[in-house]
């Protein structure tokens, strides 16, 4: 039986710092995708990995947009989480989408240092994966 989706509170971004909405966005979603995962705390993902590394099937990944949405007030596609799978690439997506007038252009200048030389370590090592598969 599916179970209600009680202990999700609604985020309201634009009552946040603008300098603070990619932090409390970012703690917010790992709090949702450690719940679907079955993780006691939200410490518990690694945030290199993507969701799909760390047990996430279809259906979880289903209940986490449904989450996700219920928590920033905006549609998402149901393959948000595999467009975006990892908290690197999903914040700054789900920050566009919550605070369009925000966002420039794809919604980074909010995130920290760290998660920018996360996001461009990711982009490389799938690019340089796509290289090696296509030598192959």
């Amino acid at each position: 039986m599916y179970k209600r989706q009680t202990d999700i509170r609604a985020l309201d971004l634009a009552a946040v710092d603008a300098g603070e909405r990619a932090q409390k966005l970012r703690d917010a979603v790992l709090d949702q995708i450690a719940r679907v995962l079955g993780f006691a705390d939200k410490d518990q993902i690694d945030t290199e990995r993507t969701f799909q590394d760390q047990g996430m099937d279809s259906l979880m990944a289903v209940d986490a947009k449904d989450r996700l949405e219920t928590m920033i007030g905006v549609t998402l596609p149901a393959t948000a989480l595999f467009d975006h799978p990892d908290v690197a690439r999903l914040v700054p997506h789900l920050l566009a989408l919550a605070c369009p007038e925000q966002a420039t252009g794809d919604g980074l200048d909010e995130l920290a240092t760290e998660d920018l030389a996360q996001l461009l370590a990711d982009e490389l090592r799938i690019s340089k994966e796509h290289e090696s598969g296509a030598d192959s």
